[in-house]
């Protein structure tokens, strides 16, 4: 009976070194996932930066050039609604 007991308690250790390496990889494991997903969250967050201020730019150089037709519009004339460029060829002019 007590070498049946021995034998139990043995197998109920060799689980619990089992079941502690086991924690320790998933723990490893998760480590290494968060450190990849860092990285590439990060790396998304820099490309979404850099796109962000590739648009500002443009943005600002699309303001820029509205403010200097409005100023060469004030110093010549009067302009109607008529000379105003349609939507679609300014689209047209900004995409080419």
């Amino acid at each position: 009976m007590e070498s049946q007991l021995n034998h139990v308690e043995n197998r109920l250790k060799m689980r619990e070194k089992e079941l502690l390496l086991h924690m320790e990889e998933i723990k490893s494991n998760q480590k290494l996932e968060r450190t990849r997903l860092i990285g590439y969250y990060d790396a998304l967050l820099l490309e979404k930066d850099e796109a962000l201020l590739r648009f500002q730019n443009e943005l600002e150089y699309l303001v820029n050039i509205f403010k200097n037709n409005q100023l060469n519009n004030k110093n010549t004339t009067n302009l109607s609604i008529n000379d105003i460029p349609h939507i679609d060829s300014v689209n047209k002019i900004i995409i080419e």
